[in-house]
């Protein structure tokens, strides 16, 4: 599919890998840009100073785009501005690397907490939004996707920003 213009959009793996996969992609002379899953993937739960530092080092490493996994917690129990700050944070720690966020949306209990925590990523500066991490019991399901399209749109007619 080379020839047509179509490739990978990146190769992706833990922060303690980013390192290898920039030199063998550069050895084999290929192009494609490496993101990795950091800030305690796929959990989140470790320390927020370890998880930001996880964040700097890969980008240091050659990450040009940092998936990040939400501390569901924070959403769980309403607390939306610490969830708004932590992802400040992390958007800060990458740099020019892109942010996606993981909201682990099998996890988060209702559809008005996608939204909202939909809302806060975007609003907090993520690059893209995602389901969920794919370790869920539950991941990707329709209403959620409708639920984060919504969000998508909401967010665009206020701020004319695409995420």
């Amino acid at each position: 599919m080379h020839d047509k213009g179509i490739t990978t959009a990146a190769v992706c793996v833990y922060p303690a890998r980013v390192c290898d996969a920039v030199k063998a992609l550069k050895a084999a002379g290929c192009n494609i840009p490496v993101a990795s899953v950091a800030a305690g993937f796929p959990a989140g739960q470790t320390h927020l100073k370890t998880r930001l530092e996880e964040i700097r080092l890969a980008v240091e490493d050659g990450a040009t785009e940092i998936d990040v996994v939400i501390n569901r917690s924070l959403v769980l129990t309403g607390q939306w501005e610490a969830l708004y700050d932590e992802i400040r944070q992390f958007r800060k720690a990458c740099g020019e690397a892109h942010l996606k966020t993981i909201l682990a949306t099998g996890e988060l209990g209702t559809l008005t907490n996608v939204y909202k925590a939909s809302m806060i990523a975007m609003m907090a500066g993520s690059d893209f939004i995602k389901t969920s991490t794919g370790k869920e019991t539950v991941n990707a399901t329709f209403p959620v996707a409708i639920v984060m399209l919504r969000a998508i749109r909401d967010f665009f007619w206020k701020t004319g920003n695409k995420v």
